[in-house]
């Protein structure tokens, strides 16, 4: 059991070093021609939705529509790796770390200036963690994990 739990510990590890390289490291070397604060004002989203209301404007659903689903398939395994980790964990205690975890990134984000605060991707995550706890409770089912 001991051995389980430090596979599941050292995935979880692999798994959030990716994510930190997808959403913050892979955007080093970025040249911003802007001060902080002129970056910060346009970096910092947080209005739900309106990326969606801009793409429907400029005709770029498309783009939209990979960037969402590419978020929610970025954080869905959160679901599935965080009651592996944390046994007998409920919904809500699932859905608090994970959050914890998507807040942090997006405020790393900013404070880094390799990318930005967006409201949409918390709630797209959220989503991601959801569907990857109802993933884990359906192969606990069927007793695959």
């Amino acid at each position: 059991m001991k051995i389980r739990k430090n596979l599941l510990l050292f995935i979880f590890i692999i798994y959030l070093g990716l994510v930190l390289y997808l959403t913050i490291f892979s955007n080093m070397g970025r040249n911003i021609s802007m001060t902080y604060i002129e970056y910060l004002k346009s970096a910092f989203n947080i209005i739900p939705f309106i990326n969606l209301i801009q793409a429907i404007n400029s005709g770029s659903l498309v783009s939209f529509f990979i960037n969402t689903f590419s978020v929610l398939l970025l954080y869905l395994p959160l679901g599935i790796i965080i009651p592996l980790l944390l046994e007998n964990s409920k919904y809500k205690k699932v859905i608090l770390v994970s959050l914890l975890v998507i807040i942090i990134i997006e405020i790393l984000q900013l404070l880094t200036t390799l990318g930005i605060f967006d409201i949409n991707d918390i709630i797209v995550g959220f989503i991601g963690v959801s569907l990857g706890y109802l993933i884990n409770k359906a192969l606990k089912k069927k007793a695959i994990f």
